[in-house]
């Protein structure tokens, strides 16, 4: 659940502009990264900063904040150039990965289910994180985005689980981040993650 960042109203156009530059530079090119500028806060307030945008701002902001599924993404830099392979859902996560390309992970597969073990330690991981920060810890846990991540052919589980894409998103000096999707009306809104798909 991502709930911080300021709602600015149209008058304040000026500095949804400037979010809205600061995430693009950050997320396309990874300008920013290097110098401290972290993306999820800059994606949160793009999120927030949306009524205050208008047109092709407002169009691109909307692009900027699409998961990375093929034909959401608002150019081949941030979207898979190629179809996902099934998501790998457990208790609380998804994993999305594809199998081709530069966005592909490491497809060494030691027990030889069809699921790459990158795939299966990333939910794994993320596992143990929710059993040690939300169950142990008594973190608030994630907004449901319901259905949202699960495209035909998906798990039967896979409604209501927090959606993780494997990318590759080193190359720019990003190795994770997380993103609200667009158009949510409340401060408390439900994310994605995208993570790298190397690193090694």
């Amino acid at each position: 659940t991502e709930s911080f960042g300021t709602q600015r109203s149209t008058a304040e156009a000026p500095s949804a502009h400037a979010t809205l530059h600061k995430a693009g530079a950050a997320l396309e090119k990874g300008r920013g990264v290097q110098g401290g500028t972290e993306i999820t806060p800059l994606l949160k307030q793009l999120a927030l900063d949306l009524p205050a945008l208008r047109g092709a701002e407002r169009k691109r902001a909307v692009a900027l904040l699409a998961r990375p599924t093929q034909g959401q993404g608002s150019s081949n830099e941030l979207e898979y150039e190629t179809v996902e392979q099934k998501p790998v859902c457990s208790d609380h996560y998804c994993i999305h990965w594809v199998k081709t390309t530069d966005d592909a992970p490491p497809l060494n597969d030691s027990n030889h289910n069809g699921v790459p073990d990158y795939v299966e330690t990333m939910d794994a991981v993320f596992e143990h994180v929710y059993a040690v920060e939300n169950a142990e810890l008594g973190w608030r846990p994630p907004t449901s985005d319901g259905t949202r991540g699960c495209a035909s052919g998906a798990p039967a589980n896979c409604p209501d689980r927090t959606d993780v894409y494997i990318k590759e998103i080193g190359s720019e000096g990003i190795y994770g981040y997380a993103a609200p999707d667009p158009d949510q009306r409340s401060h408390s809104q439900y994310a994605y993650l995208v993570m790298d798909d190397d690193y090694n």
